[in-house]
Order: structure tokens, then sequence, then C-alpha cells
């Protein structure tokens, strides 16, 4: 059977060199973790955050800013923000905590709740993984926050951190145009 090679007149090469420079798909991916593992609640949490510095790791664009566990965004869109914290339950009597995205259209002034994540087995020395996400919509990257808890019933439980892989960590990726 003969191959009948169709000619593209570099089509497929405009289209994407288009995509890469209109906005079009993913033009901002991040990813951010906790450094360090703290017992009690982390309402927010607001220090020991990096962005990843594995080998393997790359952001696409500009990335996240963060100050005080407060981050703000590089470009008005749609974004996709997927909180991954792992607890370490330390007491059994404990066997509810929370993993809360929080965001702000005011620049800080009022948060509100956009999602949580709940676990919980009543059992001592176990490890759970709580995700939460949501959808954001920042019209405006001057006024837009985002900030992440993680609490619980009992103080006792650990949110797990590391400085060399992602145990708590947070995605942040720009879907597209607001």
């Amino acid at each position: 059977m003969a191959v009948t090679k169709i000619p593209t007149a570099g089509i497929a090469d405009n289209a994407v060199t288009t995509a890469k420079t209109s906005g079009v798909g993913i033009i901002e991916a991040d990813l951010w973790r906790l450094t360090t593992s703290t017992t009690g609640n982390l309402a927010p949490i607001a220090s020991n955050w990096e962005r990843s510095d594995d080998a393997s790791f790359a952001k696409l664009g500009t990335g996240m800013s963060q100050s005080s566990g407060v981050f703000t965004f590089p470009s008005t869109g749609i974004y996709w923000v997927v909180f991954h914290a792992q607890v370490q339950l330390n007491d059994s009597a404990d066997n509810q905590v929370f993993a809360t995205i929080q965001h702000s259209s005011n620049s800080g002034s009022n948060y509100d709740e956009v999602s949580y994540g709940l676990t919980g087995d009543g059992q001592t020395a176990t490890r759970n993984t709580v995700i939460s996400s949501s959808y954001l919509d920042i019209t405006d990257t001057s006024t837009h926050r985002v900030r992440f808890l993680v609490e619980s019933q009992d103080t006792n439980n650990t949110t797990v951190g590391s400085s060399t892989e992602n145990q708590t960590y947070v995605e942040f990726i720009r879907l597209g145009d607001t």
C-alpha cells in the first residue's frame, strides 16, 4: 500500500506557535510545598512554603508569588487550585481533619472558604492525604489572593512537610482566560 504525504504548508507549526503566544492553552502552572512538619492547627499555613526545587520540576509561565502563606496570581484567568495535605493522626479521639482553600477578591480583607477536604479514621499514628480543589476566576491580580488551612478537632495532629519531596503541597494551573 502506498502512503500519500499531504503537505501541511506549516499549518501545524503555525497552530502551535499561535497557541503559545495567544494565551490559548495552559500558560501558567506552578507547585509549592510545605517544607517542615508542624503539629497543631495551621489557620492559615503562614510559613515554610517553597516552590518545588526538584531537578525534574519546571514551572510554566511567571509562577505564583507568596508572602506569609498568602499566594497571589501572575495573570488573570481561570485557575485550578489543588491542595494536597498529608496529615499524621496522632490521637485516636481526633477523627476529623480539614484541608481548606480560602479565596479573597478584596486584597485579603475577607476570605471565603471555597473548598475543603476531610479525613479521619479514628486510628492513632496513621497518615492520610486530604485533597481539596477549586476553580477560581481571577479577574484582578492586584486584589485576588488564596491561602490554605489545615485544622482538626484536636490540635495534636501533624501536617507533614518536606523540602525534598511533595507531601503537603499546592498545584496552580491556569486553564484559560476569564
